[in-house]
């Protein structure tokens, strides 16, 4: 019985010992922090080359809808133009154009660089 008495004992100190130094979880006030999202841009590169060999370079920024072409030093920025298929980069002066691998640049009305995507 006083081994009984004694477990009871010993038992009900752990149980009131470890309620006792239990942490209180208090509500924390929520803060607002601004948080920076960064605008990450979809920058797509390639080149293609006439059958003179000579080469266009393409900087495609589709975040923005806006090229960058250069051809023979010349750099030219254009802004995308919404097309049904293909697309279409356009200033005052030039007109880029790209529909199923035929690649076209215009400059004034006058083609000024064309070639055709090798296929895969």
């Amino acid at each position: 019985m006083a081994k009984k008495i004694l477990t009871i004992a010993l038992l009900s100190g752990f149980i009131f010992a470890s309620c006792k130094n239990a942490p209180k979880q208090e509500a924390a006030p929520a803060e607002t922090t601004p948080v920076e999202t960064a605008l990450t841009e979809e920058i797509v590169t390639d080149s293609v080359a006439d059958k003179n060999g000579v080469k266009l370079y393409l900087s495609f920024n589709n975040t923005q809808n806006t090229a960058s072409l250069v051809l023979n030093g010349d750099t030219v920025e254009l802004k995308g133009d919404t097309v049904a298929s293909g697309i279409r980069y356009s200033n005052a002066q030039y007109v880029f154009t790209e529909h199923q691998g035929n690649i076209t640049l215009t400059k004034d009305g006058t083609t000024v660089f064309e070639a055709t995507e090798a296929e895969e």
